[in-house]
C-alpha cells in the first residue's frame, strides 16, 4: 500500500533535515491509512471495538537526509503475522530514490481486559488479502 506526504517545516529539526520522531509520525499515519482502507477506522477502533492494536516495538533508519519540501511515498508491506501480534515494514521514497525504513510490531488487545488476545480471523483474513492484492 501506497501513502502520499511532503516533508514539512515542522518535520524538521534546527538543521533544515527532518526530526527523527518525523518519520515514526509518516510511518503510523500509513498505518491510520490501512486500517481505513481495510474498514477499521480508528474512530471506530478505540470506541467500539471489542479490541484495538498498540505499538510495541519500532525502529527506524535514515539512509538519506530529508528536507522542507521533499515529497515522499510510503510503501506499507506486510513482514509477517503471528498469533497475536503483526509486523508491517515502511519504505520511504523521495521520488524514486529510498530514503529511509521502518519496522513496527503491533500486538492485538482485547479492549475490556487490556490482555493480549489472538488476531481476530476477520481482521487477520482483511490485511493478509488486502496487502496481497495491492
Amino acid at each position: 500500500m501506497k501513502t502520499y506526504h511532503r516533508v514539512r517545516m515542522f518535520d524538521t529539526d534546527c538543521a533544515n533535515v527532518i526530526f527523527f520522531g518525523s518519520q515514526f509520525r509518516f510511518f503510523h499515519e500509513a498505518i491510520e491509512a490501512l486500517f481505513d482502507n481495510l474498514g477499521f477506522p480508528f474512530s471506530e477502533m478505540f470506541s467500539t471495538s471489542p479490541y484495538f492494536f498498540v505499538v510495541i516495538h519500532a525502529s527506524s533508519d535514515f539512509l538519506k537526509p530529508l528536507m522542507i519540501g521533499d515529497p515522499l511515498t510510503i510503501e506499507t508491506k506486510l513482514k509477517g503475522m503471528g498469533n497475536s501480534s503483526w509486523t508491517l515494514l515502511f519504505d520511504l521514497f523521495r521520488n524514486e530514490e529510498l530514503v529511509g525504513r521502518g519496522e513496527i510490531v503491533q500486538v492485538c488487545l482485547d479492549a475490556k481486559t487490556r490482555d493480549k488476545m489472538r488476531i481476530p480471523d476477520e481482521f487477520r483474513n482483511k490485511v493478509i488479502n488486502y496487502l496481497k492484492a495491492i
